[in-house]
Formats: C-alpha cells, sequence, structure tokens
C-alpha cells in the first residue's frame, strides 16, 4: 500500500527535532555586532588634518624598530573601503596638540606638529631648540604616552626635514646624525627603510611609494624648484622596503596619477619688451606637482608670486581647476596656503592671520574653524 508524501510526513512529525534557539546568545551577538558597527560609525565621521613641509646612495638591509603593535601592511590597509580616510584638524598651542576633538598635552612646547592617519608626530622642547639636539627629536602619539621615532635635522628656526604622505601612514624625514633619509610608517610603529644621503633630495612621499634622486645636482631645469631631472630616479617601496630606479616620466605620471595633488604651471620668469611685459616659462618643463599651494587671493584669482603673475592651479587626476572662495573678513591680496587635505575633497588653509580654514574642493566655498591656530607645521619661523 502505498502512502502519499501526506501521510508519510504526519507519520514522522513526531520524529522530526525542532532546534532550540538560545534567546539570549541572539540578542548578545547582535549587540555585539551593533557596538562594533557604532565604533566604526564614530570613527567614519572624524574628519581630519596636520600640516606638512617636506623638509639619499642606498643603504644596505632595510631595518626595522619594535616600538608597538604590529598592524596590517599599508597594501592591505589602502584596498579595504572601510577604513577611514579623513584626518583629524590638527594644531598645536603650546604644549596642547589639538588633534580633532581631543587635546593632548606632552609636556614641553610644541615646536612642530604634522599628522598622518594613525596619530600625530611632533617635535617639542624649550627656548633652547635651537641649540639642543633633544629637540630635533621626533615623537608619534594616538593619544597615549608618546613614542620617540628618531631624530630629525633643522631646527624650529629654519624648518625641520619632515614629510608626511598626504594619506596613509608613511613618514619621511632627514635623519641630524647620519644625513639619511629615514621611512617610517605609523601604522606598524616602526621604521621601514633607509636611503639616501645629505647630498640627495626627496621627490615625494605617497602611501606606498617615496620617490628620491641621490644628488641634488641630477635637477636640469629649476624654476623655483626642480622641474625635470636626470636618470636615475629612486623608488622606496614603503611595504617591501625595495628599491628599484625608474624614469622622471614614470615618476611625473605616477605622481600625477595620485589623488590630493595638485598641478600648476611654472612661475617662469618676467621680461620686457616692445610690446610690454609678458611671462616666459621655462621650456620642456613639466608642470609641478604637489599636495600644497602658496599663493595671494585677490578676488578668486590666485596669484602666484608678489610679481602678480596669476596662476592656474589644478587637480592632478582630473584636470578640475581649484575654486577658492574666502569668507568675508579677508582683506583681497591676502596670503594663503594650502596645508594638509581632510580627505579626497576637502583641503585645510592657512592664512596670513594664522587662521585655518576648511575648503570643499568641487566648490571652494571655505569656512574659518580656527582662529589664529598656533603650530601647524614642520616649517620654519625665522
Amino acid at each position: 500500500m502505498t502512502n502519499s508524501i501526506r501521510d508519510l510526513l504526519r507519520q514522522d512529525a513526531d520524529r522530526v527535532e525542532i532546534p532550540t534557539v538560545d534567546a539570549g546568545e541572539v540578542i548578545a551577538q547582535g549587540e555585539q555586532r551593533l557596538h562594533r558597527r557604532r565604533i566604526t560609525a564614530v570613527l567614519a565621521s572624524v574628519a581630519a588634518v596636520a600640516v606638512i613641509v617636506v623638509g639619499g646612495t642606498v643603504a644596505g638591509s632595510v631595518q626595522h624598530q619594535s616600538e608597538g603593535p604590529v598592524d596590517k601592511p599599508n597594501e592591505n590597509k589602502t584596498n579595504q573601503t572601510d577604513d577611514v580616510q579623513t584626518r583629524r584638524l590638527t594644531y598645536a598651542v603650546g604644549s596642547t596638540i589639538h588633534w580633532g576633538d581631543s587635546a593632548i598635552d606632552v609636556g614641553q612646547a610644541v615646536q612642530a606638529v604634522g599628522a598622518t592617519d594613525d596619530g600625530v608626530v611632533f617635535v617639542r622642547g624649550d627656548k633652547a631648540c635651537p641649540y639642543d639636539v633633544a629637540c630635533r627629536t621626533l615623537w608619534f602619539t594616538d593619544g597615549a604616552e608618546p613614542v620617540r621615532i628618531g631624530t630629525v635635522a633643522g631646527n624650529w628656526i629654519r624648518g625641520f626635514g619632515v614629510s608626511l604622505a598626504s594619506a596613509g601612514s608613511t613618514v619621511a624625514w632627514s635623519e641630524s646624525e647620519t644625513g639619511e633619509y629615514v621611512v617610517y610608517d605609523t601604522s606598524l610603529r616602526h621604521e621601514v627603510g633607509r636611503f639616501g644621503s645629505d647630498r640627495s633630495t626627496l621627490l615625494a612621499v605617497g602611501d606606498r611609494s617615496v620617490y628620491w634622486v641621490p644628488d641634488e645636482r641630477q635637477c636640469v631645469e629649476f624654476d623655483g624648484q626642480c622641474m625635470r631631472y636626470t636618470d636615475p630616479i629612486m623608488r622606496f617601496d614603503v611595504t617591501t622596503g625595495q628599491q628599484t630606479t625608474v624614469p622622471w616620466e614614470s615618476y611625473w605620471a605616477t605622481r600625477r596619477s595620485w589623488s590630493r595633488t595638485l598641478m600648476s604651471p611654472p612661475h617662469g620668469e618676467e621680461i620686457s619688451d616692445a610690446s610690454g611685459t609678458h611671462v616666459v616659462r621655462p621650456p620642456h618643463a613639466d608642470p609641478s606637482l604637489n599636495d600644497k599651494y602658496s599663493f595671494r587671493l585677490e578676488g578668486t584669482r590666485l596669484l602666484g608670486d608678489d610679481r602678480g603673475v596669476e596662476v592656474s592651479v589644478r587637480l592632478a587626476q582630473t584636470g578640475q581647476p581649484l575654486q577658492v572662495r574666502m569668507p568675508a573678513g579677508y582683506p583681497s591680496g591676502s596670503y594663503f596656503g594650502i596645508t594638509q587635505w581632510l580627505d579626497d575633497n576637502q583641503v585645510v588653509m592657512w592664512s596670513e592671520d594664522g587662521s585655518l580654514l576648511v575648503c570643499p574642493v568641487p566648490d571652494g566655498r571655505c569656512r574659518t574653524v580656527v582662529k589664529h591656530g598656533g603650530i601647524i607645521s614642520f616649517a620654519g619661523r625665522g
């Protein structure tokens, strides 16, 4: 006798085990996930800034220092879409570093300060700083006890030879004792490599690569800064510590592809002829590439120097012109400078009165966020 499917189901119903659910455990797991999401949301809402001024024969093997917790390499970090891609507004007054909403007292007056995605790099010291080696010590903190990361060339009067990538965790500086350049990863909390000498020139510091030339005399076109070098140009890979030689054209194309990069033509030199004064550009010079730019603003015109030469500053990736619209209260002809990128669409500017402004790149409508911000960079003050 053939049973129907319905009869079979009825006969076996009593033998089916009904799974039990621990409601308390499910709720606890859900609360843990919710807690993690809230932390991620808080971190993702932070906007950030620090200010940078950039101040190499290849050394042997990559040297490491174990000075803190080891994180994942930058190659992996930058490929994760959930990572925080902004920086906190950073400046110092006296011995206090303001890093977003955090106020960190570092015990001595801050002489210079900048930030990465992970925390704050700074130099501190008293009035004897120009003459005391302790005032060339470079420190890092993420709000915890500061960690000594090296010794940098320079002083608070002339500035320090420190450069931080506009995004990510890479810091490079010229070491005072050896003249070498040191590359440090603030996410790993240790040194990742060394190169060069006091005759070398640092070209650009990115999150995953650093470009430099062994001898500054390789410059073949100069216009306030070197516009083109002869070979070799060296590329240091932050993740592997490997170095390779690349042509100038390769460096220029790669640097132009980076986000948070500005492009402007060379200023040229001013000459007079029968028809009046005009600007002559150096022949074959590539546009200047940098993540910073200083200018004098008249209306919406960006003037590149005291002679009133108007310049066109664009985003290197897209060619979009940089628009700048200051709030009321800043006289025409005032000096401003782009000091840091908060993210891919916002820059921070200083004004000559000491204020800090945040400016969205798409429309350039700046707003003042800090009046007289104190120490904002590694630049000199003398």
